[in-house]
């Protein structure tokens, strides 16, 4: 079980990519055609919208995307999600093209719902990582002073923290590292 529920660590990430994959056709399907038709459009596209869903998440679990703690995602899991992004895509593309008979309007069609989804879902975790950062962010705060060994990864992630949670009674006042090129790099 623990080993489970380590694998769907994100598991509302999970339930957000449906729902806003879902959400991205019906944009696209009202932004395209007329809102009068848009009951036939959107009924004629579950089989794509079902297939995009499904094809997205298993390429995500594939790619391990479900295992990352996105608040503290790196720029090597951002590459890796945008990787799994345009893969889905493409599948999901090509498997669109054979399933609708390759119609003009259905490939332009397509191509829009798949950026509009990679869009979505890109934006979901850069939300996740940018958000929280930007609330009570203040470079003085009352409280115990701080000294921060290390500058790197850690170092930077560890401030970032302690500046953005109110909660948190520290004032950052420094980073000590042996490394001279990080110097007034943070």
């Amino acid at each position: 079980m623990k080993k489970l529920n380590k694998f769907f660590r994100n598991r509302y990430l999970l339930v957000m990519d449906i729902l806003l994959s879902v959400l991205a056709y019906t944009a696209v399907i009202l932004l395209m055609f007329p809102v009068s038709a848009f009951h036939a459009y959107f009924m004629d596209s579950l089989p794509s919208i079902a297939l995009t869903v499904f094809v997205f998440v298993s390429v995500f679990l594939l790619f391990n995307v479900y295992n990352v703690y996105w608040l503290y995602g790196s720029l090597r899991e951002y590459l890796r999600l945008l990787t799994a992004c345009f893969t889905a895509g493409a599948v999901c593309l090509i498997a669109d093209v054979f399933l609708m008979r390759g119609t003009l309007i259905y490939i332009k069609f397509d191509l829009v719902v798949k950026f509009a989804v990679i869009f979505v879902l890109l934006s979901l975790r850069f939300m996740i990582r940018v958000l929280p950062n930007l609330s009570n962010f203040s470079a003085e705060k009352e409280g115990k002073r701080v000294l921060i060994i290390g500058a790197g990864q850690l170092g930077t992630m560890l401030l970032r923290d302690i500046r953005g949670n109110s909660r948190l009674h520290y004032n950052v006042i420094g980073l000590i590292d042996d490394n001279k090129a990080k110097k007034n790099q943070i």
